[in-house]
């Protein structure tokens, strides 16, 4: 193999580099932007930890939304405990902004 054609494969392996990163580029620029969106989208979410307040080094209480209930966790190293069960309230409306005209 002659020098011009060391040069011309070299080139050639260049170029497919440069397209592939290239490709790499735009589908991590625009594409996974829009799986995610179009995925999160879909799903709406049934769980929800709405509070967590620390008892002790490891003991917490937590309070969990799941579809239209409330629910008040106690959580130890060994064990989960339901304490309370309500029915989750409606948010209320968010008050008008400072200054917003009714």
């Amino acid at each position: 193999m002659d020098a011009s054609q060391e040069a011309w494969l070299l080139l050639r392996s260049l170029l497919a580099l440069v397209a592939v990163l290239a490709l790499a580029v735009v589908s991590l620029r625009f594409g996974l932007p829009w799986l995610m969106r179009h995925r999160a989208a879909g799903t709406a979410r049934q769980l929800q930890v709405e509070e967590v307040l620390p008892l002790d080094r490891g003991h917490r209480l937590y309070v969990v939304r799941w579809e239209n209930q409330r629910l008040l966790v106690a959580a130890s190293p060994g064990r989960l405990a339901l304490l309370a069960r309500s029915d989750a309230p409606t948010p209320a409306p968010a008050p008008p902004a400072p200054g917003a005209d009714a």
